[in-house]
């Protein structure tokens, strides 16, 4: 009969794995890593790093996490769940809860861990700061005054990261609006077109890249 030399129990009391209770054995081998991870986390916009940059939801995080909470070798048919359980301004907190096999004994195992926020931020903040801007809406006419009312409240409900104004100047009959992105510039302008506004587009050449010209595009709107 098998007696654990660590606590005394025995094998009728208790499952072994090995020369060990489960219990000691998973004391003296944890069977999953229990480090600290880090994650980037935008200051200015809160959007994660998780392979991508992303909005900060607690079930992308969580994927994220189990992604990277690994399982010793020696345990088979692993399967990981993961729960986040708490936030400040520098960290998340999560539990987690490993079943499997070692040895032909089944376990269950319950752990815990930190993801520490490094603050970076994202290129789209990073572009926003510096004053970046790939697109111009060229607002006039008569009613230029609602066109403009119409676009900014297109801009609120825009989901796209780049929909950012970077600067506003007025013009004469008019207000020129420097947007984060050619895609949404051109969204909005055919939207406009279904309140009776006109519009054409142009572009100009800003540098090249690779070879490869950077234009800069202007989507002038008007509405009379």
């Amino acid at each position: 009969m098998k007696v654990c030399p660590r606590c005394g129990k025995n094998e009728r009391e208790v499952p072994f794995i090995g020369f060990f209770c489960r219990e000691c054995y998973l004391e003296l081998n944890p069977p999953v890593e229990e480090r600290t991870l880090e994650v980037k986390v935008c200051p200015t916009c809160g959007r994660m790093f998780l392979g991508k940059w992303t909005e900060p939801r607690l079930d992308s995080l969580t994927k994220w996490i189990s992604r990277h909470v690994k399982a010793s070798p020696d345990v088979t048919h692993p399967s990981i769940t993961i729960a986040v359980t708490n936030e400040d301004e520098t960290s998340f907190t999560f539990r987690g809860i490993l079943t499997g096999v070692i040895g032909g004994t089944p376990l269950q195992y319950r752990f815990a861990g930190v993801v520490r926020k490094v603050k970076e931020q994202c290129p789209v903040c990073a572009r926003r700061a510096g004053g970046y801007y790939e697109a111009v809406l060229q607002l006039r006419g008569k009613r230029w005054e609602e066109l403009y009312r119409r676009v900014i409240d297109q801009l609120t409900r825009e989901k796209d990261p780049k929909a950012f104004i970077a600067k506003e100047i007025p013009r004469k009959n008019g207000i020129d609006i420097l947007l984060g992105s050619k895609k949404v510039a051109e969204k909005i302008g055919r939207r406009m077109r279904n309140i009776g506004a006109t519009m054409k587009i142009s572009h100009t050449l800003v540098t090249e890249r690779d070879g490869r010209p950077i234009t800069r595009e202007y989507v002038a709107l008007r509405l009379d």
